[in-house]
């Protein structure tokens, strides 16, 4: 049934319908055969999620953060660098009669221009900027290398604010955060993924590179997966040694809370 003129698959899940694209063994994957993704770190972000809230989300992928998230948030902005992606999440949107999002479709950087990308196929989440290193663990798959637009965040979504941002771009961090510094100054909390291997061969920056990319009002950090153990910046260190050690492939999602109204200045 699944023949060369079948794109995508619909999948009816706990966080909404979703179109899924059907070469993708890790999102759409998991979606298909359990349900749902992501469901914990999903139950972290609606706890910390206000009903007033603004959210962006980097790499928004098909949106299965960003469905379940605008029932919570009053707005939220979703940028997706991959086209192909792109396309699934504007009629995933549709598909759940989602009103409060906006969505662009550009990689998230700090300057703007067209760059080449990985549009990787069984891991479509994977999909990233070409590395500065093609190792096998991002090209298996034989990823079509594809031309997309650009730009710094600050300057695509002048005047908006958020409280909260999600980022999870495949090694780009670094750079999208240099991008916009404006937006998180702003916010209460950055979720951002943080995966040694990406820092080391897709961006090849340092920890203390990319820790000076989190504007300085971000005092306490975690791991999402242990949001209750957390560290001030000078423990940064020790959470990276421990993504390399346990998950230099995998990862882990850093979470970045901004101190209370007053102190960061009183701090400083």
């Amino acid at each position: 049934m699944l023949g060369p003129y079948v794109s995508a698959l619909l999948v009816e899940s706990r966080q909404g319908r979703f179109l899924v694209p059907i070469e993708d063994f890790t999102v759409a994957g998991r979606l298909a055969l359990s349900g749902a993704y992501e469901e914990d770190a999903l139950a972290l972000y609606r706890q910390i999620l206000r009903p007033a809230d603004r959210v962006l989300v980097v790499g928004a992928h098909i949106g299965t953060l960003v469905v379940p998230l605008a029932k919570v948030a009053s707005r939220v902005v979703a940028v997706e660098a991959n086209p192909r992606i792109f396309d699934l999440l504007q009629r995933n949107l549709e598909l759940n009669t989602v009103t409060n999002v906006e969505v662009h479709g550009l990689a998230a950087l700090d300057q703007y221009g067209k760059v080449d990308f990985l549009d990787s196929r069984v891991n479509s989440g994977g999909s990233k900027v070409l590395p500065r290193r093609r190792r096998f663990e991002f090209v298996y798959d034989r990823p079509k290398v594809i031309s997309v637009e650009a730009g710094p965040l600050d300057d695509v979504l002048a005047g908006e604010y958020f409280d909260v941002v999600l980022l999870d771009i495949e090694g780009a961090e670094y750079k999208a955060m240099l991008g916009m510094q404006r937006i998180l100054s702003r916010a209460r909390v950055l979720i951002c993924e943080l995966i040694p291997n990406h820092l080391e061969n897709v961006t090849g920056v340092s920890l203390d590179q990319f820790a000076s990319a989190i504007p300085p009002r971000f005092t306490e950090f975690a791991v999402v997966a242990n949001p209750g153990e957390r560290v001030p910046r000078d423990g940064l260190a020790r959470l990276y040694r421990r993504a390399v050690s346990n998950a230099y492939f995998g990862g882990t999602d850093l979470l970045c809370l901004a101190a209370p109204a007053g102190a960061a200045s009183a701090g400083s």
